[in-house]
């Protein structure tokens, strides 16, 4: 047998099967052959035994003492001599029969051999065929196992990509969501990418000081309103500013400084302290910054105060 491309092939089964067959077609031949003779010997034993006996009964017991004619008496000893010539021929026969029969059963035995191991080849050839069956059916597994284990390994790989893309892309946006707290909680001027207008941004100036715990929730309507007057300056403040800016760029020197400390005078020099802590501005200004707006927050305050003293 021989293995080509994964099949197992059988190659010279067929020639031993021919070969196997014509030596047993050679044996029979020979068996019936010699079947035949030892048939014919056996009727030619049986012939002269039949014709001894019947010499046997004519032939007198002992011809020489009796008074018969010369030529009876050669007559009788020539038949005595064919008789021991016969007798002689049939126990050769009979030998040749044992030995005829002897080789008969030899060859019936060898024959028998011959079958057997016919018989057992055929069998080791179906077994060789089966194994050969099996070990295709388990390389076309194994062959299809490493395409869906190479198409698996590829879909893994992609997935592991895509999961560090995804992992470095979470990375950043937790950096970057970590940093936003850490600058919001540092206090220090700084801007929020929070406006509409992607050329503007919205500037947050945190204001720190320390007050009681208890007096935080009293007062925090008087922070937000302190909060959205000090962001409309702060606004009005920008505009002022920015036209300034472009007027110290056109003329240069010192006198930009000036004039932005005369803005951050004219922003926070109304401001005069207050009993508890608290902030009053001039309230000299029209619409929603007017006095009016001020009146519930500023008599919540004093009630505040009258009460605390």
């Amino acid at each position: 047998m021989e293995h080509a491309e994964g099949l197992w092939v059988t190659g010279t089964g067929n020639d031993e099967q021919e070969a196997k067959d014509g030596e047993e077609a050679r044996l029979c031949a020979t068996i019936a052959s010699m079947s035949h003779k030892a048939d014919y010997w056996k009727a030619r034993a049986e012939e002269y035994r039949n014709t001894i006996a019947e010499l046997d009964k004519k032939t007198p017991k002992d011809a020489a003492g009796s008074n018969l004619p010369s030529e009876t008496v050669r007559r009788l000893n020539r038949l005595e001599s064919e008789l021991t010539r016969l007798r002689s021929e049939n126990a050769q026969l009979k030998e040749t029969l044992k030995t005829i029969e002897y080789d008969n059963g030899n060859l019936g035995n060898q024959n028998d051999g011959k079958a057997r191991k016919l018989k057992g080849a055929d069998k080791k050839v179906r077994n060789a065929k089966a194994v050969a069956g099996n070990e295709e059916e388990k390389a076309k597994d194994a062959q299809g196992d490493r395409q869906r284990h190479l198409a698996s390994e590829r879909r893994m790989k992609k997935e592991r990509a895509d999961a560090l893309a995804a992992l470095q892309e979470q990375k950043k946006l937790d950096g970057d969501l970590r940093a936003v707290p850490e600058v919001e909680q540092s206090g220090a001027p700084h801007v929020r990418d929070a406006a509409a207008d992607p050329n503007n941004t919205v500037a947050v100036i945190p204001v720190q000081f320390d007050i009681c715990r208890i007096d935080v929730q009293p007062i925090m309507m008087v922070f937000e309103w302190h909060q959205i007057n000090v962001a409309a300056r702060f606004r009005d403040w920008y505009k002022d500013w920015k036209v300034s800016n472009r007027e110290v760029r056109k003329v240069g020197g010192s006198e930009g400084v000036d004039d932005e400390k005369k803005k951050l005078q004219k922003l926070y020099g109304d401001m005069v302290g207050m009993p508890n802590s608290y902030i009053e501005t001039s309230a000299e200004h029209d619409g929603w910054r007017s006095k009016r707006a001020a009146q519930v927050v500023c008599r919540y305050a004093e009630a505040r105060h009258n009460a605390d003293v």
